[in-house]
């Protein structure tokens, strides 16, 4: 946001050596802040799965339906999901 601003800002000044730094300073927190934002959406929004502590405690809590058939349903087109009900699966 203060990319933005700045870079606003700089338009109001007259051209000159202050002008091109302010602008290169700017243009520059502007990259730096796009960056930062697609690393933090790329972690955000990456397939989940199960940790290994995780599955210990659904081999626990699941025990008891050992003997039970599983049939894995879902979507598609959701592959997240797809994986997830397969590492479930695979806990037992």
């Amino acid at each position: 946001m203060v990319g933005l601003v700045g870079d606003f800002v700089v338009l109001f000044i007259q051209s000159g050596k202050v002008e091109k730094r302010l602008a290169v300073t700017f243009t520059t927190l502007i990259a730096i802040g796009v960056a930062v934002e697609h690393f933090a959406d790329a972690k955000r929004f990456a397939p989940r799965s199960l940790s290994a502590s995780q599955q210990k405690t659904l081999v626990t809590k699941l025990s008891k339906f050992a003997k039970q058939k599983v049939v894995r349903l879902t979507y598609e087109d959701d592959q997240e999901a797809s994986e997830l009900a397969t590492q479930i699966i695979n806990c037992a």
